[in-house]
């Protein structure tokens, strides 16, 4: 009796073993793959695009820096830094020569006319976009950029654009328009959703999903052994209010109505209402069961 018992208590010591160190290993596996995610983000985040292939030296470097981006507005401030080079440029870094310097931004084009000596100023300008964030976390945004410069003939001067996402949280990436041309720059900048915030945006919907899966399972279980108590109830109610906290915690969600809340979130919240009812009536039949056999 005891040989036998001892002979299967042995394969399944095993099995949960194996079982453990499979989630565990799962487990580091997610983890790391998500760490890697996040570190690897910001690299490669730099786009360097000119107005002609020539090798010249003689030219002015743009470096436009996305700051902000409002997706619900779609409105996206940058900040433009430009730097004379070659023949166009003083030792002290000033202007050799005078340039007209225009950049498109919301209300049209903003052109400065820059002087001789003058150092070539920093700004921010603010642009407009079209995107559609009700496919949160997967919104794609297209931002148009046009950076022209002239010399005092009217002739163009050659530029080069270094395009920098500022933003953890977004990536941007360029794509030079068929007319561009020599001292005119036109790109459609695209800025999608970083990696980690898509991680995090999926992570939490997993999160939520497993919850409801465990909460259908725990209430068909006490509904079926009809042990329903009001520590059940009170869960379901927590689950009930918690939902809306954890789509509101996902990284710059939009207002409601995106693919997310009609994948997960609003399933998720229909379906712990429908077990918070069941379990409601099965507790208010136990209870009345109860009262009218206080034996049984």
């Amino acid at each position: 009796m005891t040989e036998g018992t001892t002979s299967t208590t042995q394969p399944k010591r095993r099995t949960r073993i194996g079982l453990a160190l499979g989630i565990l290993i799962a487990f580091t596996a997610a983890y790391l793959v998500i760490l890697f995610t996040f570190l690897s983000s910001d690299t490669g985040r730099g786009q360097i695009i000119t107005s002609d292939p020539s090798t010249t030296a003689d030219r002015v470097s743009v470096k436009v820096t996305l700051l902000t981006i409002n997706a619900d507005d779609n409105a996206y401030k940058v900040r433009v830094d430009a730097r004379p080079e070659g023949r166009y440029r003083n030792p002290d870094g000033s202007l050799a020569t005078p340039l007209r310097f225009t950049l498109d931004e919301i209300g049209g084009n903003h052109t400065t006319e820059l002087a001789e000596g003058q150092w070539m100023p920093l700004r921010e300008a603010t642009l407009t976009a079209e995107g559609d964030t009700s496919l949160y976390p997967f919104d794609t945004h297209h931002i148009p950029l046009e950076v022209a410069i002239t010399d005092p003939k009217g002739d163009p001067v050659p530029i080069t654009i270094d395009l920098r996402a500022g933003l953890h949280d977004w990536k941007a990436t360029a794509t030079p328009l068929p007319d561009t041309h020599i001292g005119d720059v036109r790109l459609e900048m695209t800025a999608t959703r970083s990696a980690p915030i898509i991680t995090f945006a999926l992570g939490l919907m997993l999160v939520l999903v497993l919850l409801v899966v465990v909460t259908v399972g725990m209430v068909t279980r006490a509904v079926a052994t009809h042990k329903i108590g009001f520590p059940t109830l009170a869960s379901l109610a927590a689950l009930l209010f918690a939902i809306p906290g954890i789509r509101n915690s996902m990284p710059d969600t939009p207002p409601v109505g995106t693919l997310s809340d009609f994948i997960v979130f609003f399933w998720a919240l229909l379906t712990v209402a429908i077990c918070m009812s069941l379990a409601s009536l099965a507790w208010l039949r136990q209870a009345r069961r109860e009262t009218d056999d206080p034996t049984g």
